[in-house]
């Protein structure tokens, strides 16, 4: 038997990219699963960008990502696999960009007054990522009693 008599075609594996970060306002990762789908077998990769930075909005997928040749003794060779679309979200092109916890600084302290609601002066969102702000409204306190323990129970967050 030979390629001439018998032949056989081997056509390319289409990987799975699956990537998954906190937001950072960029669109960049540095990492994510490239998943062959061959037990054991991996593969490097770089420049890998998706479609959208933000946390709301759908269908978020990887829009550039260059596959390389595993170099971790695994075998995985970049000729033996494709890409899926690079211009639509699909069950082997997902992104997951999950929201970032914020912190707040200042302590809101006032006399008693009946009221849970707190100046929202007396409060600045920090959001970590570079000059980003919020806006923020609708302050209330965990409870308008006096005690220990009181915190802020609820805020309205709005695009700075």
């Amino acid at each position: 038997l030979n390629s001439t008599y018998a032949p056989v075609t081997i056509g390319k594996r289409t990987v799975t990219l699956i990537a998954e970060k906190v937001y950072d306002s960029t669109t960049s990762f540095s990492s994510l699963t490239v998943d062959t789908g061959v037990t054991g077998q991996t593969l490097g990769y770089s420049g890998v960008t998706s479609n959208d930075a933000n946390v709301a909005t759908n269908n978020k997928y990887i829009s550039a990502i260059t596959l390389a040749d595993a170099t971790d003794g695994s075998g995985g060779l970049v000729a033996n696999y494709q890409l899926p679309s690079l211009l639509s979200a699909s069950a082997n092109n997902q992104v997951t960009i999950t929201a970032k916890t914020l912190t707040f600084s200042g302590t809101p302290t006032r006399e008693y007054n009946g009221s849970a609601v707190i100046d929202a002066s007396s409060v600045t969102v920090v959001t970590g990522i570079g000059s980003q702000t919020l806006g923020i409204s609708n302050i209330s306190a965990n409870s308008a009693n006096v005690g220990s323990g009181n915190y802020i129970g609820s805020i309205t967050l709005a695009n700075g």
